[in-house]
């Protein structure tokens, strides 16, 4: 898995690093696309990570960030 950098982004002192797997973002292989998957969100000040909510990401949907 890799973090993908043209997705990432800041919200609320937090970077908002979407990723997926090597096979689909190197090699296009549509079966190896991560389904589901939550983004991490690294805290700025702290550098605690942790992935986020799906409360947050639907947030983040509807603010048409994610």
């Amino acid at each position: 898995m890799r973090i993908v950098p043209e997705y990432c982004f800041t919200d609320k002192e937090r970077l908002i690093a979407p990723y997926d797997h090597v096979e689909y973002l190197d090699h296009g292989r549509q079966d190896m696309q991560l389904g589901g998957n939550l983004p991490v969100a690294v805290d700025l000040n702290t550098g605690a990570c942790s992935f986020i909510t799906w409360e947050e990401a639907d947030d983040l949907m509807e603010r048409e960030l994610l």
